[in-house]
């Protein structure tokens, strides 16, 4: 028998985050890790820390806006949902357009997010190996300033000043624990499968959406909303409303 017709063996399996199996990572997609990690050292706001400095940011904004609000009439709790179909647009708009279509004036955003996270994680291979890897998932700060102050301070200032100043605070509130929810999730999908994260009621379907928009044939045109894809079905890119046919319209075989 020729060497060529024997197969090869499967690649080993990896142990990621809680000791936990993790699915053999493509060659491809190894040799991309080895070379970032290897560029990018941990930084001293890395992996858990990370983690742990949003849920802090989240906590104290949500406390102070929620203080601040105090006294609310029953009409400025509108700023509540109001926000959440804002931010979801926002979340939508930003992800479909200038994460996965080069803009010169917001490229750095391309290069983070379709060149190097896209790379990073595919539907091959979602899972971080360690917690070093959660800087290629979680927002960089300046990143987070960004949407925060060049998204969110805007439209928090027309809450402020066009609806009251009780119904901005909430939109603040609002704001901030979208950022913390999306960058919670969006951590859990890029964690073992097996874990206990994983394991949570509706955490399959939540990754499943969001590992289809890791397929690098489909990303650039589906499932832009990462937790609740409500514009996904609004703008008919939710991948799972669609199935069957093509980001051309054709049916697939």
């Amino acid at each position: 028998m020729r060497t060529g017709d024997i197969d090869a063996p499967p690649a080993p399996a990896r142990v990621g985050i809680w000791g936990c199996p993790i699915a053999a990572v493509p060659p491809a997609v190894d040799a991309f890790r080895v070379r970032f990690r290897a560029g990018h050292p941990p930084s001293p706001l890395t992996g858990w820390r990370h983690f742990a400095a949003i849920l802090a940011l989240a906590c104290v904004a949500t406390s102070v806006s929620f203080w601040m609000a105090r006294g609310a009439a029953w009409w400025e709790w509108a700023a509540l949902p109001a926000g959440f179909l804002i931010a979801n647009f926002v979340e939508w708009l930003a992800h479909s357009r200038p994460m996965h279509h080069l803009w010169r004036p917001l490229a750095i955003m391309y290069e983070k997010h379709t060149l190097e996270h896209h790379r990073f994680f595919t539907h091959e291979s979602m899972e971080a190996e360690s917690d070093k890897d959660f800087d290629m998932v979680l927002f960089s700060p300046g990143s987070l300033a960004f949407f925060l102050l060049g998204t969110g301070l805007p439209v928090a200032a027309l809450f402020f000043g066009f609806v009251s100043w009780n119904a901005g605070w909430l939109f603040v509130a609002l704001a901030v624990d979208y950022y913390a929810l999306y960058e919670c999730f969006h951590l859990a999908y890029h964690l073992p499968e097996d874990s206990a994260v994983g394991r949570l009621p509706g955490m399959a379907r939540l990754r499943r959406h969001h590992t289809h928009h890791h397929d690098e044939t489909l990303m650039a045109h589906w499932n832009f909303n990462v937790n609740f894809p409500v514009f996904d079905a609004v703008m008919g890119t939710h991948w799972e409303l669609a199935r069957g046919r093509s980001p051309r319209g054709r049916r697939e075989r």
